[in-house]
């Protein structure tokens, strides 16, 4: 092993520990690992003279990232102008006489859909429609893991089915390999996708436990965890507890009382309320605006209003990557200032601590927030990508005349995408620049839609890939793993096979994109080795990078169900194994085949 070898793959060890540990923010580790490799580059001379510093950055040029976020950008005007909406109609209608077939139904859409452009979308639209139609055979816990899993299984049948795919396919790309059109790996990816989905379908929502979830209740009924203080005019004041509780306060569950440094549980023992009291209460959602017009909450000099705009409420879940959940974590206050926003209500799967007061401690993902604020504040809210919305009023939709405008636009994009008169990127772009150019995005809500957080540790990943490949270090990985294989007496399939299995090991602990660009130099370098076509191995990367079901800070779509549906980790724990299993096997027998791997 060389130096340029040992360095880079050290540099890749602390970089994936330090990604999968959660303990620092991603971008804080990408501009550490995009410091290091300059650092390799400048001190270290490496094997390939086409070498050089400057190279660490090619991957905010790389075409796959480029094509990424001009996607972003058409699938913000698709969804943010209500365009999908008519197909949630459709299948609401369906499900009120064949609730089944209409749940099957839209898990087809879901796959197809998230074929064409991103997932996350696709499933906020129809987690409403699967807790709509929810019955006591197929209630809400039974249908949300499938509904994410289709969604992910669908976006590995396209090219720009997935951030993954794009990003892996410019990597091999710009390793040698010839651009991927629109349907590469159509045929093997709906034969894997096909295999999951069946499984999806008809054997998961059995497994899956049936869970009591706030979720099958009204909206206006769920109960969000706040804090009150009594005023010095509130009628409670001077109020002594019976049985345990306050008669006047029995329209809602309250859990501590916090007087100073003091601080009473319930059951409560003949504690009188006294003005300047912290109740730490669970709430329904109907009642906040009575109970804090009552008693005032603890926000209440901070809460946001405008001369001409009514407030109004908003539920949104905090996302895996948002900036409230890195380190340092925020608080609903640090929210406040950030989003013009105010943080009301808390609902949390796991808040045990009858102390802890719920709008103090820092926001962790997977947190259902109950938000008031006006609605250019909230609008801004989600466009912002901190939080991802749950539930927002009709009257925020735009114009019809925008939906038709988006579709179009859309449209255009995929078949000038898919029937290769022009190559992706360029298809892209030009969608981007058509939803801004035509008025249906704004400048500002276009640039929303391009996350940071998922740009710039792509694009240090693609300089580590990048070193990796001038470095030596894949192929001397990609050496390692053939003699490894060989001597077990295993051939190119096996090889395959076993590539896919680790990537998808992987990409459950770090994350789908991270995972792709780790081993697509390496896969190349097994298939060079091999003496094989390296386009089936490339397609083996993506594919196993894809598969990820197995936690629910795996992939977005995951953690938005979540919340909703009353999931612990352990549920998929249960479901998501079986499932890799599955694609794995149905690869292993047919990928292989496909390409004339022996």
């Amino acid at each position: 092993m060389t130096l340029p070898i040992a360095l880079t793959l050290s540099i890749a060890v602390v970089a994936v520990a330090a990604f999968v540990s959660g303990r620092f923010r991603l971008e804080t580790v990408a501009i550490g690992l995009l410091l290091a490799l300059l650092f390799l580059f400048v001190t270290v001379e490496m094997p390939d003279a086409r070498a050089q510093p400057g190279m660490v950055f090619a991957g905010f040029a790389n075409t796959g990232l480029i094509t990424l976020m001009a996607l972003l950008i058409v699938a913000r005007g698709l969804t943010e102008t209500g365009a999908l909406s008519r197909v949630a109609d459709v299948i609401n209608r369906m499900a009120r006489h064949h609730r089944w077939v209409a749940f099957v139904f839209l898990l087809l859409v879901a796959a197809l859909t998230s074929s064409l452009i991103n997932n996350t979308p696709i499933v906020l639209i129809f987690i409403p429609i699967l807790i709509l139609v929810a019955s006591d055979r197929l209630p809400p816990s039974r249908t949300l893991i499938p509904l994410s899993y289709a969604s992910i299984l669908g976006g590995m049948t396209t090219l720009v089915g997935s951030s993954t795919n794009l990003i892996a396919a410019g990597v091999a790309v710009d390793l040698g390999l010839p651009p991927f059109d629109f349907f590469a790996f159509t045929i093997p990816g709906l034969v894997v996708a096909g295999a999951g989905l069946v499984y999806v379908a008809a054997v998961l929502p059995w497994l899956l436990p049936k869970l009591k979830s706030e979720a099958v209740t009204p909206v206006e009924s769920r109960q969000f965890v706040t804090e009150l203080e009594v005023r010095s005019d509130a009628p409670a004041v001077g109020e002594a507890s019976v049985g345990g509780m306050f008669p006047s306060l029995q329209e809602m569950t309250v859990f501590s009382v916090r007087r100073g440094l003091d601080t009473y549980l319930s059951p409560f023992d003949d504690v009188v309320l006294q003005a300047g009291d912290v109740l730490v209460v669970a709430l329904a959602r109907t009642r906040f605006p009575a109970i804090l017009g009552s008693l005032g909450g603890v926000f209440r000099t901070a809460r946001i209003r405008a001369e001409n705009e009514a407030n109004f409420y908003a539920e949104a879940v905090v996302t895996v990557d948002s900036p409230f959940t890195q380190t340092p974590p925020m608080t609903p206050e640090t929210f406040r200032r950030r989003t013009g926003c105010t943080i009301l209500g808390l609902r949390r799967t796991r808040l045990t601590n009858r102390r802890v007061r719920p709008l103090e401690v820092p926001l962790q993902s997977g947190d259902m927030l109950l938000v008031e604020g006006t609605q250019s504040a909230v609008g801004e809210l989600r466009r912002s990508g901190i939080v991802v919305p749950t539930e927002w009023r009709q009257s925020q939709l735009p114009p019809v005349k925008f939906r038709w405008r988006a579709a179009g636009i859309f449209l255009g994009t995929v078949l000038a995408a898919s029937s290769g008169l022009v190559p992706v990127v360029v298809a892209a772009v030009a969608g981007a620049f058509s939803m801004i150019a035509s008025g249906t995005l704004s400048v500002g809500r276009a640039l929303g839609a391009i996350d940071g957080r998922v740009a710039l540790p792509v694009a240090a990943m693609l300089g580590l890939s990048g070193a990796m490949q001038m470095s030596g270090a894949a192929q001397w990985v990609a050496d390692g793993a053939v003699r490894a294989m060989e001597m077990f007496g295993f051939g190119p399939a096996a090889m395959m096979s076993a590539l896919f299995l680790v990537t998808a090991i992987t990409t459950d602990m770090l994350t789908n994109n991270a995972a792709a660009l780790l081993y697509m130099p390496i896969a190349i370098g097994i298939a060079q080795i091999l003496g094989v076509d390296p386009f089936p191995f490339a397609v083996t990367v993506i594919f196993g990078a894809n598969m990820s079901f197995s936690t629910p800070i795996g992939y977005q779509t995951n953690l938005l169900v979540m919340g909703p549906a009353g999931y612990r980790g352990r549920h998929y724990l249960r479901s998501g194994p079986p499932l890799t299993l599955i694609c794995w096997g149905t690869f292993t027998l047919f990928v292989p085949w496909y390409y004339g791997i022996a």
